[in-house]
């Protein structure tokens, strides 16, 4: 059993998976990856099984002192990763000593990084899924300065992957028409399709409000509507709201668009405060 230590926790460190699927109809969101591309590369580099779980952290990720040697992979933001104090590359296997330190500051490229380690991460699980889910207390809980991670170690052979590439960020975010749209007015499509909107910091894993452009409905729903992560929901303020993988999984406003899982893996590594453009196809 391999073992690791939180030293610093960072903003917000969870363990996540592939989510629980399913449980929609009781109320349980999903949760799991806010980036799926990153975490599957780090499962592929790493050869983990798909879902496995991984260490997900935002903004600003942490420092772990590792009691037992291992293999891990970071992908994902840019976090100015380092091991004893010497730089690391992302997307490729770093081999950890025992007493190693990771460490890591402010995301300078993205927003979130994933720590796959090569073992079998030892946590509470609910539903099928470890993956944290803070609102129901679901899964493990949230990283903590001085929290103690085990695993299982592996012993399936690496094959080494030369993936050099950097995260990509972009601005630009294509979405689809939601089954709503009809009730924006004419003026709010073209907005829609063409204007520049900012991450509020009023935003976390359950949804991303977004402002700059206020839109607005020439009507209401009158029964609440199932929601899933990628709608995009309009309040009576305008400003749209961005459904994320802890959000509800029902609610009463206009789903005005909507984004696939590879967009909303693009659209969940945008900074608080960056810009977006919602780039609508036809």
């Amino acid at each position: 059993m391999g073992q690791c230590k939180f030293i610093r926790p960072g903003i917000l460190t969870t363990i996540q998976d592939s989510g629980r699927k399913g449980y929609g109809f009781y109320g349980v969101p999903k949760s799991g990856y806010m980036d799926r591309e990153a975490v599957e590369l780090a499962q592929l580099i790493l050869g983990l099984p798909e879902g496995s779980a991984v260490i997900e952290c935002s903004m600003m990720g942490p420092t772990i002192i590792f009691h037992d040697p291992t293999q891990l992979v970071i992908t994902g933001a840019d976090m100015q990763w380092q091991l004893d104090d010497a730089p690391i590359n992302l997307n490729q296997i770093i081999q950890v000593e025992e007493n190693s330190t990771l460490s890591s500051r402010n995301a300078v490229l993205g927003f979130r990084s994933y720590i796959a380690i090569n073992g079998t991460l030892e946590t509470k699980t609910d539903l099928g899924s470890a993956s944290t889910y803070n609102y129901a207390q679901f899964g493990a809980k949230q990283i903590a300065k001085n929290d103690i991670l085990s695993w299982a170690p592996r012993n399936h052979p690496q094959h080494e992957i030369k993936y050099k590439n950097s995260l990509s960020v972009s601005n630009f975010i294509k979405i689809q028409r939601g089954p709503e749209y009809h009730l924006l007015d004419e003026q709010s499509k073209q907005k829609l399709a063409h204007s520049e909107f900012r991450i509020s910091p009023d935003s976390n894993r359950m949804g991303v409000k977004l402002s700059g452009t206020a839109l607005n409905c020439t009507g209401r729903l009158t029964d609440s509507v199932p929601v899933l992560p990628g709608f995009i929901q309009l309040p009576p303020n305008g400003n749209p709201i961005v459904i994320l993988n802890d959000g509800q999984v029902t609610g009463g406003y206009p789903r005005i668009a909507y984004m696939n899982e590879v967009e909303q893996s693009k659209f969940n590594q945008l900074p608080i405060g960056h810009k977006v453009i919602l780039s609508l196809r036809p």
